[in-house]
């Protein structure tokens, strides 16, 4: 089974990534490296 470092992304998550433009996809790319947890995801996409 595929571990995933934040857990399991629900839907709305998923939906908040992809619709992100490709600069800011590769800024998601590189803050994964210092995020914990899905609170520290919903904060990030918070910014959008």
């Amino acid at each position: 089974m595929e571990k995933r470092k934040l857990g399991a992304i629900d839907e709305n998550l998923k939906m908040q990534i992809k619709a992100l433009n490709i600069e800011d996809i590769e800024t998601l790319a590189e803050d994964l490296f210092d995020m914990d947890s899905i609170e520290d995801l919903q904060q990030w996409l918070s910014k959008f």
